[in-house]
C-alpha cells in the first residue's frame, strides 16, 4: 500500500478540526441548526 502524500494528511487533520466541534456534519447543516435553536426560543418568549 502506498503512503498518502503528505498534503492529504494534513488535510484531513484540518478536515477533522473544523468539523469536531460541530458534531462532524456538513456546515450548512450545523448552520441550519443554530438559527433554529434561536427561532425556537423566540417563539418559546413569544407564547
Amino acid at each position: 500500500m502506498d503512503a498518502a502524500p503528505s498534503g492529504v494528511v494534513s488535510d484531513t487533520r484540518l478536515l477533522s478540526a473544523l468539523l469536531e466541534p460541530i458534531g462532524y456534519i456538513p456546515p450548512a447543516e450545523a448552520e441550519a441548526n443554530y438559527y433554529r435553536q434561536f427561532a425556537n426560543q423566540a417563539t418559546a418568549v413569544v407564547t
